[in-house]
């Protein structure tokens, strides 16, 4: 990362900071960075800090983590994660069956709006092929 997108990325994160009203020790004893390390992120000086450090700030602020991993400059997925998979990595809190029946309830809507809840098909949920009026929605290609 060029001083140029260093100075981009912490601007990012010191607004959405102070729009939360918070400041750099609160940032900090929410997610256990120093403080120090924070303010060097937010000035820009910090080149090249750590993408797990970069998605506890955005967490901690709210923020869509691959926006901020995208700021940084670090490579992101071009593809998305099967809905299972997903939930799990996003609602770590919830219990195996809580996980479950969330995941049930998904592929209920998707079947409901004939969409197929397996995986997508390799670069299948990266670039949408138009579709003829006659082609079956969700349906494999």
């Amino acid at each position: 990362m060029n001083p140029k997108e260093a100075k981009k990325l912490g601007a990012r994160l010191r607004n959405q900071r102070e729009a939360l009203e918070l400041n750099v020790r609160d940032l900090a004893d929410r997610t256990g960075i120093d403080f120090s390390t924070i303010a060097r992120i937010e000035r820009g000086v910090f080149d090249q800090p750590r993408p797990e450090k970069l998605a506890a700030l955005a967490e901690a602020l709210g923020l869509d983590s691959t926006e901020i991993l995208k700021l940084a400059k670090y490579p992101t997925l071009t593809t998305m994660p099967a809905p299972r998979t997903y939930l799990r990595a996003k609602y770590r809190d919830l219990n195996s069956d809580q996980l479950e029946a969330l995941h049930k309830d998904i592929e209920r809507v998707l079947e409901k709006h004939g969409i197929n809840p397996t995986e997508p098909e390799f670069g299948e949920d990266e670039q949408p092929e138009p579709r003829s009026s006659n082609s079956k929605k969700g349906g494999k290609r």
